[in-house]
């Protein structure tokens, strides 16, 4: 694997393991959908993390990009979203089985919904978010233009 971009860190800091690392899985993405691209990006990053690697599958939110780009129901679309975010959380898991106890002790997956239940500042800014798109045209027009 190689990396192609680098923001607000650099190599030396990758190699030297300083962070723990963050794979944000787009389902929209269908380099995610191949076991063989997730299996390298996740042996690179339990050689680069310095304890746990979080696997974050964005399914629920994908239904968005689905409502905008297809003229199906947004119930229909919900269920493509969870079902596609549940195969690849299906691969993930099937990649960790072959790896040791040590490895799969690092490794959390999370599907959207967990993160909405499991992230304390998700919890704190939403309800931030809701009031300012409610309240103030100028949040709403861009957020609605995006």
């Amino acid at each position: 694997m190689k990396i192609q971009k680098i923001f607000n860190t650099t190599i030396e800091e990758i190699e030297s393991r300083k962070f723990n690392i963050l794979i944000a899985i787009s389902i929209g993405n269908k380099w995610f959908l191949s076991k063989e691209n997730l299996e390298e990006y996740l042996r690179w990053a339990l050689k680069h993390t310095k304890n746990k690697v979080l696997f974050l599958i964005a399914d629920k939110i994908q239904i968005i990009n689905y409502n905008v780009r297809n003229r199906s129901s947004k119930k229909y679309n919900l269920r493509r979203a969870l079902r596609e975010g549940q195969k690849i959380k299906e691969i993930v898991e099937d990649i960790t089985s072959e790896l040791t106890n040590e490895q799969r002790e690092k490794i959390e997956i999370l599907r959207w919904s967990d993160y909405e239940a499991k992230d304390k500042f998700y919890s704190k800014i939403l309800p931030v978010i809701k009031k300012e798109f409610e309240t103030t045209n100028l949040f709403k027009r861009d957020i609605l233009n995006l």
